[in-house]
């Protein structure tokens, strides 16, 4: 999510360049610029935040059945609790989404900073990008989110994703 979220921040930076130029003319700060597009990438994960929450419940009865199906048939019959979306989960969700909205925009919405008011103003075509990125950097927190995945999934009250048989 962080790279789309990334991608589309820094599209459309690189759109409305003409208008970053004309928002600077007169004085608007680099910062309010800079929060404006995370404003805008924000915008977009409640959006995305609110349908995540809705299809989560049918996801997961979706994979537990599939994963139910399975286990049952080639190893123990499993009769496991329905999936339900506790307030827990909800909250860890739209803060986990806003974080990463705010990580993943950040980057490119600071690009605007390299804009220059009266070279904005005075071209026709915005161009296809505003800066370099900086991919070394996102390669790398992207590298220690999915490495750290597996410690996210195990924790929780009910052992997160771990199955665990007792006997007796």
């Amino acid at each position: 999510g962080g790279f789309l979220i990334y991608n589309a921040v820094s599209v459309s930076v690189a759109q409305r360049r003409r208008e970053v130029g004309i928002l600077r003319a007169p004085g608007v700060t680099q910062g309010s610029v800079v929060r404006l597009f995370c404003l805008e990438a924000l915008a977009m994960a409640c959006i995305g935040v609110v349908l995540g929450l809705l299809l989560a419940q049918h996801l997961a009865s979706f994979a537990l059945l599939s994963v139910t199906e399975t286990v049952s048939r080639m190893f123990v019959a499993i009769q496991p609790k329905p999936p339900e979306i506790t307030l827990d989960i909800a909250i860890a969700g739209v803060v986990s989404g806003v974080c990463a909205t705010l990580i993943a925009s950040y980057l490119p919405a600071r690009a605007t900073n390299k804009v220059d008011p009266a070279e904005a103003l005075r071209s026709t075509h915005s161009t296809a990008a505003v800066g370099g990125s900086n991919a070394v950097k996102l390669a790398i927190i992207g590298a220690l989110v999915s490495a750290s995945s597996p410690f996210w999934a195990m924790g929780g009250t009910d052992g997160g994703y771990a199955i665990y048989v007792k006997e007796g």
